[in-house]
C-alpha cells in the first residue's frame, strides 16, 4: 500500500519457515531494489542454518518471528482522525495470532509497538476516503473498523493532543501513545475481578468500573503507581496488596544514572515532617536516602506552597508543582482547542503528595543537573530550572518504570 501523504510504498511480505517482514520503498526510488527472496527470509539466510551473502540485499525495516504469528497481513499508513495517536503509523497484523502492530518512524527511524491483540483471523485491511482503517476476519466473515477507545482517547486528547500537534509546548501527561497493548490485570472490585489497563510512558490508564458514567472525570484513572513503586505493595483491590520489593529504578533522568534517587530511596521518607508553609525548600537528597541542607538552593526561589493534610498524608506541595497542577493552559476539549484548567481537579493526575520535595543531582542526557523531585501517589514530578519554559516541570516516566517493575521488562 502507498502512504497517501508521502507516497512511500509499504510492503508486508509473508515469509516461509521462521520470519515475517515489512519493507519500505521510499517514494522517488529510482534504482531497482533487491529485498532478498529467496536467498533471505527477513534479515536471515534461507534455508535456515545456511550461510549466504546479503551485502546486496535491502534488509527489512521490521521483522518478527513465528513465535508471534505465522503470516503477516500488510495494512496501511493511518491518515484518519479517529485515532490521533496513530496518525502516520503503518498498521499491520498477523493472520494466525490476531496481533496488530503500529510502525512509526518510517524507514529512517523505525519503531514498532503492539496496538491490539485480537482473536481474529485478519486477512486484509481496507482504507476509506477519510483515511479510516478497516480489517476483515476470514474466520468470522465480518468487517471491523478500527477506532480508539472513546473514554481513554478523550482523556488522552485533553492534555496531550495539543502537545502532539505542536499547539502547546509542555510535558506530556501520558505520552505520544501507548507503548503496550491493552491488558487485563487482577482487581478484586472490578467486574470479573479484572480491569482493562493500558500503559503510556507517563502513566497507566485504567477503567475499574466499566458500568460507571463514562463521561465522568474519574472514569479513567491512572493508578497509584508511584505509591506502589515506593512501598513495594502491588495493589490487587481496594484493600488487597501483594508484597514486593520497592523499585530500584531511577525516578528521573537517565536509566544508567548510578547516583540519582530511585523509588526505593523514598521508602524511608514517607513520614518526613512537612516544611513550614512558605519556607524555602533547600533539602538535598542522595541515592542512599541521606537528606542534607544546602542553603545555596534558596536562590532557586522554590517554596512550600500548599499543605495537604488528610488521613495518612501530611506534606507540602512545592511551588513549581502547585503552580503547574493549578494552571490554565491550552487543552483539547469537545473537538476544539480551548484555554481551561489543565486539570479539573489539581490532584487528578498526581494524587496527593506522599513525600516532601527534594533537590537531587541527576544525570540528564549524560549531564549532571540539579533537579527538584517530589513523589505523589500517582506519579513523581520533577522541576529542572535549566529546561525550556513548558518543560521545567515534567511528569516522569512512571508508566515505563511501573511496567518494568511489575512485568520484569518493557515490551
Amino acid at each position: 500500500s502507498f502512504d497517501r501523504v508521502s507516497g512511500d510504498l509499504y510492503i508486508g511480505d509473508v515469509g516461509e519457515a521462521n520470519w515475517e517482514e515489512v519493507d519500505i520503498q521510499p517514494a522517488g526510488t529510482s534504482q531497482r531494489v533487491n529485498y532478498g527472496w529467496n536467498r533471505a527470509e527477513g534479515a536471515h539466510c534461507f534455508p535456515p542454518d545456511t550461510t549466504c551473502d546479503l551485502s546486496d540485499v535491502q534488509l527489512p525495516v521490521v521483522e518478527y518471528s513465528h513465535e508471534l504469528g505465522c503470516a503477516i497481513t500488510g495494512g496501511y499508513v493511518y491518515r484518519g482522525t479517529a485515532m490521533p495517536t496513530l496518525v502516520g503509523a503503518y498498521l499491520f497484523a498477523d493472520f494466525c495470532s490476531g496481533r496488530i502492530w503500529s510502525l512509526t518512524g518510517g524507514a529512517a527511524d523505525p519503531s514498532v509497538s503492539e496496538s491490539l491483540h485480537t482473536a481474529l483471523s485478519i486477512s486484509s485491511f481496507g482504507e476509506d476516503d477519510a483515511g479510516e482503517l478497516y480489517l476483515t476476519d476470514l474466520a468470522g466473515g465480518a468487517i471491523y473498523r478500527l477506532i480508539a477507545n472513546t473514554a481513554t482517547q478523550r482523556t488522552w486528547q485533553r492534555s496531550d493532543q495539543p502537545v502532539l500537534s505542536g499547539a502547546a509546548s509542555r510535558t506530556w501527561m501520558w505520552g505520544p501513545g501507548p507503548f503496550a497493548p491493552a491488558l487485563t490485570e487482577p482487581y478484586v472490585e472490578a467486574p470479573g475481578a479484572a480491569r482493562t489497563v493500558q500503559y503510556f510512558d507517563k502513566a497507566r490508564m485504567e477503567i475499574t468500573l466499566p458500568t460507571a458514567d463514562a463521561g465522568a472525570d474519574w472514569y479513567v484513572t491512572n493508578g497509584l503507581l508511584s505509591k506502589e513503586l515506593i512501598s513495594g505493595e502491588r495493589q490487587l483491590g481496594n484493600a488487597m496488596f501483594e508484597a514486593l520489593a520497592p523499585a530500584e529504578i531511577n525516578v528521573a533522568g537517565d536509566w544508567d544514572d548510578s547516583a540519582g534517587p530511585t523509588y526505593a530511596t523514598f521508602t524511608a521518607l514517607l513520614d518526613a515532617a512537612p516544611a513550614p508553609s512558605g519556607a524555602a525548600l533547600t533539602q538535598r537528597l542522595d541515592r542512599d536516602g541521606h537528606v542534607t541542607n544546602d542553603a545555596s538552593l534558596a536562590t532557586r526561589g522554590v517554596t512550600a506552597a500548599y499543605r495537604v493534610s488528610v488521613p495518612g498524608i501530611n506534606h507540602q506541595v512545592a511551588s513549581p508543582f502547585w503552580a503547574f497542577m493549578t494552571s490554565s493552559a491550552l487543552v483539547y476539549q469537545d473537538g476544539a482547542y480551548v484555554t481551561a484548567p489543565l486539570f479539573n481537579n489539581p490532584f487528578y493526575a498526581t494524587g496527593y503528595p506522599i513525600t516532601e520535595a527534594y533537590w537531587a543531582s541527576v544525570k540528564v542526557a549524560g549531564t549532571q543537573q540539579d533537579v527538584l523531585m517530589q513523589c505523589f501517589e500517582r506519579r513523581c514530578l520533577t522541576y529542572t530550572p535549566g529546561n525550556a519554559p513548558g518543560w521545567q516541570v515534567e511528569a516522569g516516566n512512571v508508566g515505563q518504570h511501573y511496567y518494568e517493575w511489575r512485568y520484569g521488562a518493557l515490551p
